[in-house]
């Protein structure tokens, strides 16, 4: 981890999640926000987690991906994802990734600190889409980076709908 990322990645091993009443707001971060009936949360569960580059590294995943196309979506755990995939990131064509405007966590990130960070890491702002609204509030958007060295691949698959 770099002095300029204050998020770390999640290293091998087991980890707690908590585990909420709405399921999809269940996350390795507490909620900090109160919203009725869905953020409270219910239980907790120890989970077995790695990092992108131990998969890659143990399986030599990377090497037989069809596609390389990153969705990333971790309630408030994207940049502990993205650090995660380590040495691996740079071979990815693009990264979608929810970038929060309301922080919905403890410890996590918003809209800015994502681009700023994956602008750090090569890649640049494909675009930005309208994810989860909460009226009048848009709560975050899905981001799409492409990595700036592979803007001719990136270009090529959605031309040809490789995705």
């Amino acid at each position: 981890m770099g002095d300029s990322e204050p998020w770390s990645r999640f290293e091998k091993g087991a980890k707690e999640i908590f585990v909420t009443e709405n399921d999809e707001f269940s996350s390795f971060k507490t909620p900090c926000v109160d919203v009725p009936n869905k953020t409270r949360v219910i239980k907790e569960i120890l989970v077995e987690v790695d990092t992108i580059e131990n998969v890659f590294l143990e399986e030599d995943t990377i090497k037989k991906a069809k596609s390389r196309f990153l969705k990333i979506d971790t309630q408030g755990c994207d940049l502990e994802v993205v650090l995660g995939a380590g040495y691996f990131l740079k071979d990815f064509v693009a990264v979608q990734i929810e970038a929060p405007v309301h922080r919905l966590y403890h410890d996590s990130h918003d809209y800015t600190q994502i681009i700023q960070t994956m602008r750090a890491k090569g890649f640049i702002l494909g675009g930005m889409f309208p994810a989860n609204q909460s009226f009048p509030l848009q709560m975050d958007y899905d981001c799409v980076m492409i990595n700036q060295e592979k803007l001719d691949l990136y270009e090529e698959i959605m031309t040809t709908n490789q995705i």
